[in-house]
């Protein structure tokens, strides 16, 4: 059976299961070491994340909540197209173009630019769809600034003769950075 506290205008009743609940709009205040939950999923947000989003109703759609990248096998004519795409934070693909930085790694942890660059690297030239532009190119056919296509699509296609494995980084702008799997010719 719950047991009940009243402490003046509010009433803080403790349930068997060990859930509290506060009436009358007073405040919570979980010592050190205490966890919160919320229908029984632990709230990992500070104090501050949380106040950051007091008073919004809606999910804002304008900022980058994932990127995924697909790496398919070669094809015959040495190439693999690797795709990306940037979804918001509502999970649907971006509405607008967003900046990227791209570049060819020898880690799978993409911790450094590739020593030896495949033999060409392209952005948006596929011929499926071909989505997103090269704006800069930082380092030949190694680091590139990528702009993507108006629902945050881009492809980066690399062309290799030889054998090699390397692994794409892409990082959208002021976010964490994405390592593709293996890309091996």
């Amino acid at each position: 059976m719950p047991t009940g506290y009243d402490l003046g205008d509010t009433r803080i009743t403790i349930n068997n299961g060990g859930g509290i609940d506060v009436a009358s709009g007073a405040d919570i205040d979980i010592a050190s070491g205490g966890a919160l939950k919320l229908a029984g999923t632990a709230i990992t947000s500070n104090a501050t994340e949380l106040n950051q989003l007091d008073g919004t109703s809606t999910i804002q759609t304008d900022l980058i909540g994932s990127l995924t990248l697909s790496v398919p096998a070669e094809d015959p004519a040495d190439h693999i197209v690797v795709s990306g795409q940037l979804k918001d934070m509502a999970g649907t693909n971006m509405a607008e173009t967003c900046l990227v930085l791209v570049y060819i790694s020898d880690d799978d942890d993409g911790s450094s630019v590739a020593d030896t660059a495949p033999d060409d690297v392209l952005i948006g030239t596929d011929g499926n769809g071909s989505y997103g532009t090269n704006l800069y190119e930082f380092e030949a056919d190694k680091m590139l600034l990528v702009l993507t296509d108006s629902s945050g699509r881009f492809d980066v296609d690399i062309q290799e003769d030889g054998s090699d494995t390397w692994y794409i980084v892409a990082q959208p702008w002021g976010g964490r950075h994405l390592v593709s799997g293996a890309v091996a010719f």
